[in-house]
């Protein structure tokens, strides 16, 4: 499987995820990183974000996230 993970700490993340997802959604899996809260993990669900890897640990993404079925990985650096 192909992977590109676009850090949440990228200007404009929702619609640089959603072009990707646009353009490469047939080939490559896009996901998000470095997302620290749910409110961006919102945004990049929402911008289509087929998983999302976090460094630390919060609970309210995970239930987000979890309501929603999209694949977290937290605590990953």
């Amino acid at each position: 499987m192909k992977a590109v993970e676009i850090t949440a700490e990228t200007p404009n993340v929702a619609n640089v995820i959603a072009k990707a997802v646009e353009h490469m959604k047939q080939d490559v899996c896009i996901g998000a990183g470095t997302v620290l809260d749910p409110e961006t993990a919102r945004a990049v669900m929402l911008a289509g974000a087929a998983f999302i890897v976090s460094p630390t640990l919060n609970t309210e993404t995970l239930k987000l996230t979890n309501r929603y079925g999209l694949l977290t990985i937290p605590m990953v650096c």
